[in-house]
């Protein structure tokens, strides 16, 4: 059978779409960003904000690279980044890079299923493929360049420490951005041997929670994008604002304390921005789902309902109260550090127990020095005195 020229053109069209960044998009920087893009309606940079913009103010030159989080290819969103003054990192390679990680990783992995009879958690063929791209294509961007200064999220994944051990072997300052809230499980932890040069918090209780585990030197508050200094109290329309967290995994235990809560509360359901791309799979709640500015959401609930989110720290400043919701397969691992047992949801009974309570003094002490010291203001010069420039 002989392949009519127009198909053979559209595969070819098709693996290219796959292709990397080409090397002439690249300009030497002193300084390279690697952020994330979240969902296609994301307006602003919502990890490190305008630093790359204060930076260029100084002569300081900075390349800005976005992970694609949202459901569509790279190449049909990159031209939609100009506000951004940045790239987005392909979510796959050129065809042929990817048979070959796939071809090196596909035995190892059927190895260690086949030896252990059991499933593995730690080692998933595509998640580790996936960690192994973005390592490559980080490498590159670094060696096309040529920047001596990497600034990145750091929260102990896999990618985060390939690119560490590179750059401390060819001598690149790598700072990690922690922004997310820590707790005794948190991945950073796990490996200490593995780290980067300087560790950036977003405010002085986390700051002073890593004090106690790495060198003073290695650390620095860089503030957050989250931070603002005046918060609305306003008379609150909604009793329970429920905050989802990014992966799909776990909804089923949210779902049941949403189906019980819109029957005897008010209560509205925010989903993470990297859900957007999977509102289908929540149109049943289409009447309760959040269209409103996160701010307001917040300032407008007595309560928030979180499994993970860095928010239930801070929403204490608009008199909104959290409370972490606990199930089997969540028990403590995304628990903040040190927060309160009279604010954990270990069944859904609990909610009449809490709704309206009043708080004990070691309570409201915590939601008052997290709320007020978690987040805070953006802090560019700290960052300028640990660059090599």
């Amino acid at each position: 059978m002989i392949l009519n020229n127009n198909f053979i053109k559209k595969c070819f069209r098709y693996l290219n779409s796959y292709r990397d960044h080409q090397i002439k998009k690249y300009k030497s920087a002193d300084v390279i960003i690697i952020s994330n893009l979240l969902s296609q309606s994301q307006s602003e940079d919502l990890y490190f904000g305008k630093i790359d913009k204060v930076l260029l103010k100084k002569k300081i030159k900075v390349q800005k690279f976005f992970r694609n989080f949202t459901d569509k290819n790279s190449n049909k969103i990159s031209k939609n980044l100009k506000n951004y003054h940045g790239f987005l990192i392909p979510k796959r390679f050129y065809y042929i890079n990817e048979i070959k990680y796939l071809i090196i990783f596909l035995p190892l992995y059927l190895y260690f299923v086949i030896n252990f009879n059991r499933k593995i958690k730690k080692l998933s063929l595509f998640s580790t493929i996936s960690h192994l791209r973005l390592y490559e294509q980080i490498k590159d961007i670094l060696k096309n360049t040529g920047a001596k200064n990497l600034l990145i999220t750091f929260e102990g994944h896999l990618w985060e420490k390939l690119i560490i051990r590179r750059c401390i072997k060819h001598r690149i300052n790598i700072i990690g951005y922690q922004f997310t809230r820590l707790n005794e499980k948190s991945k950073i932890f796990h490996d200490k041997k593995i780290l980067p040069n300087y560790i950036a918090t977003s405010g002085i209780i986390d700051f002073n929670i890593l004090r106690r585990f790495f060198s003073k030197k290695k650390l620095f508050i860089l503030g957050s994008e989250k931070f603002k200094q005046k918060y609305k109290i306003r008379k609150k329309k909604i009793d329970f604002l429920i905050l989802p967290n990014a992966s799909l995994d776990s909804f089923n235990e949210v779902e049941r304390i949403i189906n019980y809560l819109k029957i005897n509360y008010k209560c509205l359901v925010r989903l993470h921005p990297i859900n957007n791309k999977n509102i289908n799979y929540f149109k049943k709640y289409k009447k309760i789902l959040s269209k409103n500015k996160l701010d307001k959401d917040i300032e407008n609930s007595k309560y928030i309902i979180f499994e993970e989110s860095s928010l239930s720290l801070s929403c204490y400043n608009s008199k909104t109260i959290p409370l972490y919701f606990k199930y089997l397969g969540n028990d403590d691992n995304n628990l903040p550090w040190g927060f309160p047992n009279e604010l954990i949801l270990n069944d859904i009974n609990n909610i009449k127990r809490i709704y309206n309570k009043k708080l004990s003094n070691k309570t409201l002490n915590y939601l008052k020095s997290n709320s007020k010291d978690y987040f805070q203001k953006v802090n560019v010069k700290e960052l300028i005195k640990v660059l090599s420039i």
